[in-house]
């Protein structure tokens, strides 16, 4: 089974459709209401908001510099012109792990690669690189020290992943399982940081990079939002339809 994947470190919640799964998608305004970035954010459990994390978003202009926690982490970010290229991950000023990022001649996203950091020397931990067809649907192969898998990724007209099939070999014919997720009509923290809209499957079963996720049925959750009155998200809660219990909790500051 496909695991999240984590773009940043604090979000551990943290490209066309088909048109018989309109119905899974809610279309966001076409423009944003302004330039709305946030500054901070905290996380923490459902059950225990005493114990959590705290993010702080540093910038350069529109570009994302680093985001430092109040548990001695922190993350540096790397620009070529307006494209991502690298993220580093830092633990006690020591470097613990980087991704790579890389581009084809339409500046859309054609591979990235993990890399954990250990006594100085760079192990891959994982590569996926992307196929973007002409029907609009984007092709994978992931490869991690254990497996190999397969991956086609649908989008809605706002880019955000709405489908997810994993096929069981590089002939995409035998789908092994379906993951669908829905979105509201409103904006995510990330949308105004330069360069996030390209790496959009980096938020796969973990929010979108146009609107903000409502449900993922894989893992059946549903997330509950809160809104300032510029329809950004000031408040995430996550609950498990199955147990109908709460976990966690994403508050964004701006």
């Amino acid at each position: 089974m496909r695991k999240i994947i984590v773009l940043m470190s604090f979000i551990t919640l943290l490209l066309t459709s088909c048109s018989s799964d309109d119905a899974l998608i809610v279309e966001a305004p076409i423009t944003p209401s302004n330039n709305i970035k946030p500054i901070q954010f905290k996380h923490y459990d459902y059950n225990s908001p005493i114990s959590y994390v705290i993010g702080d978003f540093n910038y350069s202009g529109d570009k994302l510099d680093k985001v430092i926690y109040n548990n001695d982490k922190e993350d540096r970010y790397t620009y070529n012109n307006d494209l991502i290229t690298r993220i580093d991950y830092y633990q006690s000023g020591i470097l613990k792990k980087y991704r790579t990022f890389f581009y084809n001649t339409e500046n859309k996203l054609s591979e990235y690669k993990v890399y954990n950091v250990s006594g100085g020397t760079s192990n891959l931990s994982l590569s996926e690189s992307f196929t973007h067809n002409i029907d609009g649907t984007i092709t994978s192969i992931s490869i991690n020290n254990i497996e190999t898998e397969y991956y086609k990724y649908y989008l809605n007209s706002n880019g955000n992943v709405f489908k997810l099939e994993t096929y069981g070999d590089s002939s995409y014919s035998t789908i092994q399982y379906t993951e669908l997720m829905t979105y509201d009509n409103k904006y995510t923290p990330f949308k105004n940081i330069l360069g996030f809209n390209k790496i959009v499957m980096m938020f796969v079963e973990s929010g979108g990079i146009e609107n903000n996720l409502l449900s993922h049925d894989l893992s059946h959750t549903i997330y509950e939002l809160d809104y300032n009155n510029e329809n950004y998200p000031v408040k995430i809660t996550e609950k498990n339809t199955t147990s109908n219990t709460y976990s966690d909790v994403f508050e964004y500051y701006y």
